[in-house]
């Protein structure tokens, strides 16, 4: 499986770590998995490790329903979360602002210590 989800009861977060080519069905699959923990523990923070993962080209519209599916999953829209990536990765943008525009908090860092102060201390 090209991800593993899991909660972080130290933290209190869902962790999402994703390996090798990922598609947004996969990432689709994973929010469900997450969404499912984040209701089971009343977590509100998400923290999404893609440092070990590559993007499957696939066609725009496509992200635009994963940000739509993101944005209706009570639990995950009312959530913060934040994505780590390498810094020669690139971001996914459109994504990303698909989900800002639905009002889900989320940021973009290179590093999980800084994800990690973001989603812990709100700031």
């Amino acid at each position: 499986m090209p991800y593993i989800v899991q909660a972080d009861e130290q933290h209190q977060l869902v962790e999402v770590v994703y390996t090798g080519p990922i598609t947004v069905s996969t990432r689709i699959c994973a929010m469900e998995d997450g969404a499912l923990l984040l209701e089971a523990h009343q977590y509100a923070r998400v923290l999404v490790d893609l440092t070990a993962a590559t993007a499957a080209p696939e066609p725009a519209d496509v992200a635009h329903g994963y940000a739509a599916r993101m944005a209706h999953r009570p639990r995950a829209r009312n959530s913060r979360l934040a994505y780590v990536t390498l810094p020669q990765q690139p971001a996914n943008l459109l994504m990303e602002n698909l989900a800002s525009a639905r009002h889900v908090e989320l940021r973009h860092f290179h590093a999980r210590a800084d994800a990690l102060h973001w989603l812990l201390t709100g700031t």
